[in-house]
């Protein structure tokens, strides 16, 4: 690792870091309005700067606290040189020194205003506690690659290197420290978002890189059987493929992203059922990471076969399928996410108080999507393939030379893959609609899904259709007449093919679902003023969110503690009190024994709460 890089990368991450912060601190605070108790601007502008001030003091603090312990390394563990190791030295005492002073007064002010609830539940002190974790976390990933691929090759001459080892040092103490200092009780607000957020970005994030690791480690295996068995390779080039760089690569990454993902997920993750951002990264990663993958794998490995076996491959057996390892391992990986988050969620279905239906239909909608993609590009890909067997060539559509039948078995091997897919979850999407009350038709999900399919042909179409009727007018004016367009825009007859169908079915779904959604009454608009204690910041926003417009806040001085969460069903039925308040103006009061919600002007009323 080139140390110089490293830290030119974290002097030009900061400024970007800081700008990013500071623009999400500002949106947040005019989207709660003066939900935070009403501060004046001073105490916002104040709390930005002795944050940004102990961060960059922090930075420029473990860049020289870097130098020393690298210096102190080398000492033990390598060939120093005194006199020629000087200036290293110095750098790193004087950024250790200016550096850690400037973070240690900010940061004991930080820590002695802890006693005012504004400031223990400020945005911004998650925002830093966070995003120094963040920072510190990708270090720690980079670095523990090299020194996990080091121990695995120190039998073959692997050399220490002082600099993986200071930055391992220095950004585990980083982190560790912060990590206690976000792991301060916190009940709701900022900090709990934040935290979940960091949790499940990172295991996110590291199942990706363990992932990767596994499928290297599986495919060096794999791939040195098959050479063994198939190609020219003796005894010592298979033990040469076992244990050789991809090998090594693969179990260092998978070492390190599992060891860092099962932290995150398993450990800090744990009891945490009840967050959607859970949810949400249990459903992605068993979709994206785990379904997409092994359907394009075995779409790959179809489309080998197919093109072997009604095809005229070019290469030997050997060389065609010299893939095959590659989508094994992908399979291999894509099974076994998608097998376990799959058992997550069925685990963890009965345990959550969210709603299961709505992410069960985010997975049903989605693996729709992915089928319907693959049959799409399957219509696609045979149209335009029959259209130029059809119009240019004088063997028929099941002979040829060469890779010309390659299309088809492309085609045939998506269609294999993506037609079950589609039909079966879009089976259990319309038995969901076919229930009487008309909620499947009012999802969300369900919507995104039929708008982005009507989008998406909508534009194909468009695109196609413009350019046949440019290839067609380009040989009417040359004098050119038949069908000799249809060949030139072989590849926009397949996309019309692939497209029109669908846009004229789920157009027609589209109006059935509108004709079905229960008639929903306009919520009668009032103005509204939430009157809160401390830590009320996304609970006003949940508010403001289901009521559908802007709320007033004020700080309330004598509220009997922080307001706790809200689930959604108690806030629609907020906004079912608000709506239906007699009064012209309404009063939601917030504090730990919950929502009061009381309605004035014109004729009074109250609704207690």
């Amino acid at each position: 690792m080139d140390l110089d890089v490293a830290l030119a990368f974290l002097v030009l991450l900061s400024p970007l870091v800081i700008a990013v912060a500071i623009a999400f601190a500002i949106s947040r605070r005019r989207a709660a309005g003066a939900a935070n108790g009403g501060e004046p601007i001073a105490v916002s502008v104040r709390r930005c700067y002795f944050y940004l001030a102990a961060l960059i003091g922090l930075l420029v603090g473990a860049g020289g606290v870097y130098y020393i312990v690298r210096f102190a390394l080398e000492g033990l563990f390598g060939e120093l040189v005194i006199a020629a190791s000087r200036e290293p030295l110095a750098i790193g005492i004087s950024l250790t020194v200016v550096g850690l002073a400037v973070w240690g007064i900010h940061w004991r002010h930080i820590q002695r205003s802890l006693d005012r609830p504004a400031e223990a539940q400020a945005l911004l002190r998650s925002l830093y506690v966070y995003l120094v974790l963040a920072i510190a976390g990708v270090f720690l990933l980079v670095v523990a690659y090299e020194i996990v691929r080091w121990l695995l090759e120190i039998g073959r001459g692997g050399e220490f290197d002082p600099s993986a080892w200071s930055f391992a040092i220095v950004w585990g103490a980083v982190w560790v420290y912060h990590w206690h200092v976000g792991s301060a009780p916190v009940s709701a607000g900022p900090g709990v978002a934040a935290r979940r957020f960091y949790v499940y970005g990172s295991a996110a994030i590291t199942l990706i890189i363990g992932a990767t690791g596994v499928g290297m480690a599986v495919f060096a295996v794999v791939d040195a059987g098959y050479q063994a068995a198939f190609g020219p390779g003796d005894l010592l080039s298979t033990d040469a493929r076992l244990w050789g760089d991809t090998m090594v690569s693969g179990l260092a990454l998978a070492l390190t992203g599992g060891a860092a993902w099962s932290t995150h997920f398993l450990y800090f993750g744990a009891g945490s059922g009840d967050s959607a951002l859970r949810q949400a990264y249990v459903y992605a990663a068993a979709l994206l990471g785990g379904y997409l993958l092994s359907m394009i794998a075995v779409t790959a490995v179809g489309v080998m076969l197919l093109t072997w076996l009604i095809g005229n491959p070019a290469e030997e057996t050997a060389s065609h399928f010299a893939a095959t390892p590659n989508w094994i391992a992908t399979l291999v990986v894509g099974l076994a996410i998608w097998v376990y988050h799959r058992a997550i969620l069925l685990r963890e279905v009965d345990e959550s108080p969210l709603p299961a239906v709505s992410g069960s239909r985010v997975y049903t909608y989605s693996l729709a999507g992915f089928g319907l993609a693959a049959l799409s590009a399957a219509i696609g890909i045979a149209t335009a393939h029959l259209a130029e067997s059809l119009l240019r060539s004088d063997e028929g559509i099941l002979v040829g030379a060469g890779s010309q039948l390659d299309p088809l078995a492309t085609a045939i091997a998506l269609a294999l893959v993506g037609a079950p897919v589609f039909l079966g979850y879009w089976r259990l999407a319309q038995q969901r609609a076919a229930l009487p009350g008309g909620e499947e038709q009012s999802a969300v999900a369900r919507k995104v899904f039929v708008f982005s399919v009507l989008g998406a042909a909508a534009l194909v179409l468009t695109g196609s259709l413009s350019f046949l009727l440019y290839v067609l007018l380009n040989d009417v004016l040359a004098g050119v007449f038949g069908l000799e367009f249809l060949y030139e825009g072989r590849g926009a007859v397949g996309a019309t093919a692939a497209t029109l169908p669908f846009l004229l079915y789920f157009w027609h779904i589209n109006r059935n679902d509108r004709g079905l959604e229960p008639a929903r009454a306009k919520p009668r608009r009032r103005s509204v003023t939430v009157l809160s204690g401390p830590g009320a910041e996304e609970i006003v926003a949940d508010i403001e969110r289901t009521l559908g417009y802007r709320v007033e806040t004020f700080a309330w001085a004598e509220a009997e503690g922080a307001a706790g969460t809200m689930e959604p069903e108690q806030l629609r039925e907020l906004a079912e009190r608000v709506s239906g308040a007699g009064g012209s103006r309404v009063l939601i009061t917030l504090d730990s024994s919950g929502a009061r919600v009381l309605s004035y002007g014109g004729r009074a009323g109250a609704d207690g709460g």
